[in-house]
Protein backbone atom coordinates (compact mmCIF):
# COMPACT_ATOMS: atom_id res chain seq x y z
CA UNK A 1 0.00 0.00 0.00
CA UNK A 2 2.73 2.34 0.92
CA UNK A 3 4.60 1.96 -2.64
CA UNK A 4 1.42 2.58 -4.47
CA UNK A 5 0.77 5.85 -2.49
CA UNK A 6 4.19 7.10 -2.79
CA UNK A 7 4.12 6.71 -6.83
CA UNK A 8 0.54 7.81 -7.01
CA UNK A 9 2.13 11.11 -5.38
CA UNK A 10 4.62 11.51 -7.50
CA UNK A 11 2.67 11.32 -10.93
CA UNK A 12 0.51 13.84 -9.05
CA UNK A 13 3.73 16.06 -9.01
CA UNK A 14 4.15 15.72 -12.88
CA UNK A 15 0.49 16.95 -13.55
CA UNK A 16 1.62 19.45 -10.80
CA UNK A 17 4.94 20.71 -13.09
CA UNK A 18 2.36 21.54 -15.61
CA UNK A 19 5.25 21.29 -18.50
CA UNK A 20 8.78 21.54 -18.67
CA UNK A 21 11.30 24.42 -16.86
CA UNK A 22 9.34 27.72 -17.78
CA UNK A 23 7.34 26.60 -20.69
CA UNK A 24 4.09 25.78 -18.71
CA UNK A 25 0.76 24.16 -20.55
CA UNK A 26 -1.93 26.52 -21.20
CA UNK A 27 -0.16 30.09 -22.14
CA UNK A 28 0.23 31.28 -25.59
CA UNK A 29 3.75 31.80 -27.45
CA UNK A 30 3.87 35.75 -26.09
CA UNK A 31 4.41 34.17 -22.54
CA UNK A 32 8.07 32.85 -24.19
CA UNK A 33 10.47 34.93 -24.39
CA UNK A 34 13.39 33.47 -27.68
CA UNK A 35 11.14 31.54 -30.26
CA UNK A 36 11.62 31.30 -34.16
CA UNK A 37 8.50 30.62 -35.87
CA UNK A 38 8.95 27.06 -37.86
CA UNK A 39 6.90 25.33 -40.53
CA UNK A 40 5.57 22.27 -38.99
CA UNK A 41 6.29 18.84 -41.21
CA UNK A 42 2.05 17.76 -40.22
CA UNK A 43 -0.42 20.10 -41.30
CA UNK A 44 -2.23 20.27 -38.59
CA UNK A 45 -5.62 22.46 -37.91
CA UNK A 46 -4.98 25.42 -35.23
CA UNK A 47 -1.27 24.19 -34.75
CA UNK A 48 2.19 26.49 -34.41
CA UNK A 49 5.34 25.22 -33.97
CA UNK A 50 8.20 27.31 -32.62
CA UNK A 51 11.75 26.15 -31.57
CA UNK A 52 13.30 27.80 -28.54
CA UNK A 53 16.35 29.32 -29.30
CA UNK A 54 17.43 30.57 -25.60
CA UNK A 55 20.48 29.77 -24.53
CA UNK A 56 19.77 28.79 -21.14
CA UNK A 57 18.53 25.34 -20.85
CA UNK A 58 21.44 23.12 -22.69
CA UNK A 59 21.35 20.06 -20.59
CA UNK A 60 19.21 17.19 -19.00
CA UNK A 61 20.64 15.96 -16.18
CA UNK A 62 23.98 16.12 -17.59
CA UNK A 63 22.76 14.32 -21.32
CA UNK A 64 22.85 17.75 -23.86
CA UNK A 65 19.78 19.03 -25.45
CA UNK A 66 19.87 19.57 -29.39
CA UNK A 67 16.70 21.01 -29.25
CA UNK A 68 13.20 22.58 -27.50
CA UNK A 69 10.08 22.29 -29.99
CA UNK A 70 6.96 24.00 -28.50
CA UNK A 71 3.41 23.44 -29.92
CA UNK A 72 0.60 25.28 -29.51
CA UNK A 73 -2.85 24.41 -30.19
CA UNK A 74 -5.13 27.30 -30.74
CA UNK A 75 -2.49 29.62 -29.49
CA UNK A 76 -1.66 27.47 -25.86
CA UNK A 77 1.19 25.27 -25.18
CA UNK A 78 0.16 21.32 -25.52
CA UNK A 79 3.39 19.53 -26.48
CA UNK A 80 6.55 20.29 -25.54
CA UNK A 81 9.34 18.23 -27.04
CA UNK A 82 13.17 17.75 -26.10
CA UNK A 83 15.31 16.74 -28.43
CA UNK A 84 18.73 14.70 -27.78
CA UNK A 85 20.04 13.89 -31.13
CA UNK A 86 19.88 15.72 -34.50
CA UNK A 87 19.63 13.27 -37.49
CA UNK A 88 23.18 11.91 -37.99
CA UNK A 89 24.98 14.80 -35.62
CA UNK A 90 25.30 12.54 -32.74
CA UNK A 91 23.91 9.49 -31.04
CA UNK A 92 21.55 9.16 -28.38
CA UNK A 93 23.19 6.21 -26.52
CA UNK A 94 21.68 3.80 -24.45
CA UNK A 95 23.65 4.96 -21.34
CA UNK A 96 21.95 8.67 -22.19
CA UNK A 97 18.37 7.17 -22.06
CA UNK A 98 19.00 5.44 -19.16
CA UNK A 99 20.71 8.57 -17.37
CA UNK A 100 17.31 10.83 -18.50
CA UNK A 101 15.07 7.69 -17.27
CA UNK A 102 16.80 7.86 -14.02
CA UNK A 103 16.06 11.87 -13.93
CA UNK A 104 12.60 11.29 -15.06
CA UNK A 105 12.18 7.95 -12.45
CA UNK A 106 13.43 9.86 -9.23
CA UNK A 107 10.56 12.97 -9.96
CA UNK A 108 7.63 10.86 -10.82
CA UNK A 109 8.31 7.07 -10.12
CA UNK A 110 8.43 3.79 -12.12
CA UNK A 111 7.47 4.38 -15.52
CA UNK A 112 4.63 2.41 -17.58
CA UNK A 113 5.38 -0.21 -19.81
CA UNK A 114 6.11 0.24 -23.44
CA UNK A 115 4.50 -1.83 -26.43
CA UNK A 116 6.87 -1.59 -29.21
CA UNK A 117 4.91 -1.10 -32.38
CA UNK A 118 7.20 0.72 -34.06
CA UNK A 119 10.12 -1.47 -35.25
CA UNK A 120 12.50 1.70 -35.03
CA UNK A 121 11.64 1.98 -31.71
CA UNK A 122 14.72 0.98 -29.22
CA UNK A 123 13.36 2.00 -25.48
CA UNK A 124 10.59 3.48 -24.22
CA UNK A 125 9.77 4.99 -20.52
CA UNK A 126 6.13 7.09 -19.73
CA UNK A 127 4.43 8.45 -16.84
CA UNK A 128 1.15 8.91 -17.17
CA UNK A 129 -0.33 11.74 -15.03
CA UNK A 130 -4.10 12.71 -15.02
CA UNK A 131 -3.53 15.53 -17.09
CA UNK A 132 0.49 15.44 -18.51
CA UNK A 133 1.89 12.62 -20.24
CA UNK A 134 5.46 12.22 -20.41
CA UNK A 135 7.41 9.92 -22.83
CA UNK A 136 11.26 9.24 -23.20
CA UNK A 137 11.63 7.70 -26.96
CA UNK A 138 14.95 6.25 -28.33
CA UNK A 139 14.90 4.97 -31.86
CA UNK A 140 16.92 3.98 -34.53
CA UNK A 141 17.69 6.52 -37.29
CA UNK A 142 17.70 3.48 -39.83
CA UNK A 143 18.30 -0.69 -40.49
CA UNK A 144 22.30 -0.09 -40.86
CA UNK A 145 24.48 -1.66 -38.05
CA UNK A 146 25.79 0.92 -36.26
CA UNK A 147 23.65 3.63 -37.11
CA UNK A 148 22.81 6.42 -34.34
CA UNK A 149 20.47 6.26 -32.50
CA UNK A 150 18.22 9.69 -31.66
CA UNK A 151 15.91 10.62 -28.89
CA UNK A 152 13.63 13.24 -26.95
CA UNK A 153 11.52 13.48 -24.06
CA UNK A 154 7.48 14.67 -24.88
CA UNK A 155 5.55 16.54 -22.68
CA UNK A 156 1.71 16.68 -23.61
CA UNK A 157 -1.29 17.92 -22.03
CA UNK A 158 -3.79 15.44 -22.47
CA UNK A 159 -6.73 17.73 -22.54
CA UNK A 160 -5.10 20.08 -24.74
CA UNK A 161 -3.57 16.57 -27.27
CA UNK A 162 -7.34 15.47 -26.98
CA UNK A 163 -9.00 18.64 -28.21
CA UNK A 164 -6.99 19.23 -31.14
CA UNK A 165 -6.86 15.60 -32.37
CA UNK A 166 -10.67 16.45 -32.26
CA UNK A 167 -10.36 19.53 -34.15
CA UNK A 168 -8.34 17.49 -37.36
CA UNK A 169 -11.93 15.37 -37.87
CA UNK A 170 -14.14 18.25 -37.89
Amino acid sequence: MFIFCSSFGQIDKLDSYNGFKHFKFGKSPAAFKNLESIKNTLNLKNVTTYNYIGKDITDFSGVPIEDIRLEFFNNKLYKISVGFSVHNKNDYSLGEFNIVKMALTSNFGESLECEFVDPSMLNCAIWDGKNIRLENIRLKMSDNPGSLGMGYILFLDKKLVSQQQASELN
